[in-house]
């Protein structure tokens, strides 16, 4: 805040007659002091954005309250012969009156540019026991467009500073406006609101000193002029304030060079259909702030100065925000760093980081630094704040290099684990903030020097504790890692370190060790037939978010390794008569299905297929043996056979044949020496 300091110390303060005062013989007139006037006053601030102009009158009643004093022989009366107001101006045409008589009026410069006070001649002078009610009126005209002051009026827009004048708690303020804008005040002060005949009345009663200043801004969004620009089918609507086309057109080249080059250099693009406003105001600069990112609206609002380094790390927020990383001044820092980047290579003005000053006014460990909200230091800490976070942010992408940051931010935005593995669970790290960055910047770009950046820059000494932890689970998870030779480290485990949940991580990696114990065992159990140890088991090690599903199927598949290994060689040892014993049976293919069943982790299953194979081989020889003497004897008893089938249709000798007839067949045939004649070649059979 620009005049916060000055203002405390001039709201409200009257001006009194110079010290030196001419004595007279038996009394005394000299000037009173400050704080023997009684103000109470009512100040309205009226906005008229045709004229262009807020309209302030100050009513107050002002007492004088130090009353004659009796010093020796004189009697002393101090008075007041003038009364001054405080005001954000510059101010013009500046009345005052008392009891409808006008005083003379005079504005004068405050030490800082943009503070008048309007000072009133008091007729007569202000003496004990006479109050007197002055109405003060004047003018704080419109500025125009990146003027030095913070008085905006337009009819889309108007911004200005109130100042309550009255003491003890009798500063009444009155903020009159138009009825369709909507109003927004810096401080949270408690006040009431009326609307009548087209204004908004907006009052604040009875403020101490400390509470009548305060920022006030108005806006009619639907007064602003809108262009509409895209880039990469997101939307950009640029909403300027009427009759300032220069900054329409500076917004919407900052956003067709710029957006490209920030995908670019994040490694992401935007969501895709989104309509994103950037909005000419001054409201932020009430705060003492050149712009700011609403991401509950998509909407951006920044100062109508043409600063391009400004917009560029107002349009970073559309990716650096609370979505990436919790902590702020992570995000505030890669948006300086970035914004500054692109500027430096558009040969824009940008800023340069500069070496942090750990005895700076508002300077703290970066993790406390929050949103300010009332702290009297605010704009110290905040100074501060930006700047240490874009040099350790600096720094940072200095050694890991345009890539590192790249990769940094797109393993951030897909809320990977920092803690690599496979596979990669769905859910998020369990934590975004300063940790989820310190884990990705050592564990997935390799950076060595997060860790003396952060310990400067960055800790609490809780922090401090917490990061001690993370060392000691650090080495048992190296640890762990190491035993399970190309196994990853359980999703379980992973989970637990990324979210820095150290006991958690330690009581998942007593289970892993049991499963790592119990892999051992089963591997020298399969390595004799050289069976590996089972997918399955591997899956469900890495995967695991409750490794008591692992240690069960480690037990399940332990219960029928030695049958698969027995099925596996009695298949393969069963020998000649086995094989034959085999012929037609589905050990081998039972064997087979045993194996790929034990891989997929359904124990049962291979059990059962392992039981068969087993069932199978068991009688595999002697099986055999039957076989081969039944095929030895069908054998023999085939030989006999054609032996005697040969016998029988042997052919007699080329003559006379001998013909056996049975019974008395040969009676009808006549004499069987009778010659047979000559053969017929066609009917020569056997």
């Amino acid at each position: 805040m620009i005049v916060l300091g000055l203002l405390a110390a001039l709201v409200g303060v009257p001006a009194g007659a110079s010290p030196s005062v001419p004595m007279t013989v038996g009394a005394v007139s000299l000037p009173a002091q400050v704080e023997s006037l009684s103000v109470d006053a009512v100040t309205t601030y009226r906005l008229d954005p045709p004229a262009g102009v807020i309209e302030v009158t100050v009513e107050a009643t002002v007492t004088n309250t130090a009353p004659p004093r009796r010093r020796g022989d004189f009697i002393e009366t101090p008075y007041f012969d003038s009364f001054g107001t405080a005001a954000i101006g510059p101010v013009v045409d500046a009345d005052a009156t008392a009891r409808g008589r006008p005083l003379t009026t005079t504005i004068e410069p405050g030490e800082s540019d943009d503070v008048d006070f309007v000072v009133v001649d008091l007729a007569p002078d202000l003496v004990y026991g006479s109050p007197q009610t002055i109405v003060i009126v004047y003018d704080i005209p419109a500025q125009a467009s990146r003027s030095d002051y913070a008085t905006r009026i337009n009819e889309a827009f108007a911004s200005w500073y109130v100042v309550g004048t009255g003491t003890g708690g009798a500063a009444d303020i009155v903020v009159d406006v138009p009825e369709r804008f909507e109003v927004d005040f810096t401080e949270e002060v408690v006040h009431s609101s009326t609307v009548a005949d087209g204004r908004a009345v907006y009052r604040f009663d009875d403020l101490a000193e400390t509470d009548a200043f305060f920022g006030v801004s108005a806006r009619d969004d639907d007064a602003l002029v809108k262009r509409r620009t895209v880039v990469d089918d997101d939307a950009f609507e640029i909403q300027a304030w009427p009759g300032d086309e220069a900054w329409a057109d500076f917004a919407v080249d900052a956003v067709e060079r710029g957006v490209p080059v920030l995908a670019s250099r994040t490694g992401l693009e935007l969501a895709g259909a989104r309509s994103i406003a950037i909005a000419e105001t001054a409201t932020p600069y009430l705060y003492g702030y050149a712009g700011w990112y609403l991401p509950e609206e998509d909407r951006i609002e920044i100062g109508d100065e043409f600063d391009l380094q400004v917009m560029l790390h107002e349009l970073s927020h559309l990716w650096f925000n609370g979505t990436l990383f919790e902590s702020r001044w992570i995000n505030e820092g890669l948006a300086e760093v970035v914004s500054n980047d692109i500027a430096r290579s558009f040969g824009e003005e940008h800023l340069e980081a500069a070496p942090i000053d750990p005895g700076a006014p508002g300077a703290r460990p970066l993790n406390e630094w929050a949103n300010p909200g009332a702290d009297p230091d605010a704009e110290a800490i905040e100074t501060f704040g930006y700047g240490a976070s874009y040099t350790v942010m600096q720094a940072l992408v200095d050694e890991i290099g345009d890539d590192g940051l790249q990769a940094l931010v797109t393993h951030a935005d897909a809320d990977l684990l920092p803690y690599l593995g496979d596979p990669e669970p769905e859910d998020s790290p369990g934590v975004s903030d300063w940790r989820y960055l310190y884990d990705i910047a050592e564990r997935v770009v390799g950076s060595e020097e997060i860790a003396d950046l952060f310990d400067e820059h960055v800790l609490r000494d809780a922090d401090r504790a917490a990061v001690t932890a993370r060392a000691v689970a650090l080495d048992r998870y190296g640890a762990l890692d190491e035993a399970g030779d190309g196994w990853s480290p359980p999703v379980e485990v992973r989970r637990g370190m990324s979210s820095w949940d150290f006991d958690a991580a330690a009581r998942a990696m007593d289970d892993a060790d049991i499963v790592l114990a119990g892999r051992s065992t089963l591997d020298a159990t399969l390595a004799p037939v050289g069976i590996p140890v089972p997918a399955a088991l591997e899956d469900s090690y890495e995967s695991a978010s409750d490794l008591d599903d692992t240690t069960r199927l480690l037990a399940s598949l332990g219960a029928v390794a030695l049958e698969i290994v027995e099925a596996d060689r009695a298949v393969d040892d069963v020998g000649l008569l086995g094989r034959i014993g085999l012929l037609g049976a589905s050990a081998t293919a039972d064997r087979d299905a045993a194996l790929a069943a034990f891989d997929a982790g359904a124990a049962e299953e291979a059990g059962q297929r392992a039981a068969a194979v087993l069932a199978a081989t068991d009688g595999a020889v002697a099986a055999g043996a039957v076989r081969v003497a039944a095929a030895v004897v069908i054998l023999v008893g085939l030989a006999l056979l054609l032996r005697r089938i040969r016998r029988r249709s042997s052919v007699a000798p080329e003559g006379d044949r001998l013909v056996e007839h049975p019974g008395d067949l040969g009676a009808d045939l006549g004499p069987i020496d009778e010659p047979l004649g000559e053969r017929d070649p066609h009917h020569d059979r056997p």
